[in-house]
């Protein structure tokens, strides 16, 4: 039994596992250039990596980044993924 959490900027599924494991999804619509979507998704990877470690989370998690993302700062989207995954597993 996952949960999911749906924002305009992303979504979030998590399905209890086992083992930790993570996804972050950046379509082509967010960003055009590669490496844009590239330092995005490596950014989000971070956040959810520093929440594993302080929380010690068990499933899949899987973050969507959706277009409207993009028109958002990058430091503004990232704080808002945190708090809601901080939010989101408790």
């Amino acid at each position: 039994m996952g949960r999911k959490l749906h924002t305009p900027l992303f979504t979030i599924v998590y399905s209890p596992e086992e083992t930790f494991s993570a996804s972050v999804v950046v379509g082509k619509k967010v960003y055009k250039q590669a490496v844009k979507r590239n330092r995005l998704r490596r950014q989000v990877y971070s956040v959810v990596s520093d929440i594993y470690t302080k929380k010690q989370i068990k499933g899949s998690l899987i973050v969507i980044i959706k277009p409207l993302a993009s028109s958002l700062g990058r430091k503004k989207l990232l704080e808002d993924i945190q708090n809601s995954l901080n939010e989101f597993v408790k």
